[in-house]
This record gives structure tokens, C-alpha cells and sequence, in this order.
């Protein structure tokens, strides 16, 4: 299958099985399952760093982006 974003993908991590996170030029990180979406968020700074890991042990990774203005963020991959 095919997944069409309208943005140039700037970062894409695998999260786990079929989930996978992404970051595209325009500041928008989400997490696809397969090829639906399951949710984006979007914001007016840069994404400049896009990443998987379990930070808090409970065997399931979190997406963990950077942003252009410092912040960092971590998200579970429901939301």
C-alpha cells in the first residue's frame, strides 16, 4: 500500500510491528500503522530530530522528536 503526505518527509523511525513515526518539513510529526494514519500533530517550528525508545519501560517505544526552538518532546504513539 501507499501513503501520501502533501510535505517532504524529513524523518521516519520505526516504532514497533507496523507503527512507524515520521516528520515532515513543515513541522508535522504523527505515527502511521500500516498505512493509516493514527494521529499528527503540527506545529510552526522545524522538526530536526525524529526517534523511537521505550523511556519509560513499559515495552511499548515512544516517538521522541527535537525542535528548531529546543524543545523536546516525547509522545506515546496513540497520541
Amino acid at each position: 500500500s501507499e501513503v501520501t503526505e502533501t510535505e517532504a518527509i524529513v524523518g521516519l523511525t520505526p516504532i514497533h510491528l507496523t507503527r512507524y513515526g515520521y516528520a515532515l518539513a513543515n513541522g508535522t510529526i504523527g505515527v502511521y500503522n500500516n498505512a493509516s494514519r493514527v494521529w499528527r500533530v503540527k506545529s510552526k517550528n522545524k522538526v530536526t530530530c525524529i526517534e523511537s525508545f521505550d523511556l519509560d519501560s513499559d515495552g511499548m517505544p515512544e516517538l521522541i522528536s527535537g525542535w528548531s526552538n529546543g524543545r523536546f518532546e516525547v509522545r506515546n504513539d496513540n497520541d
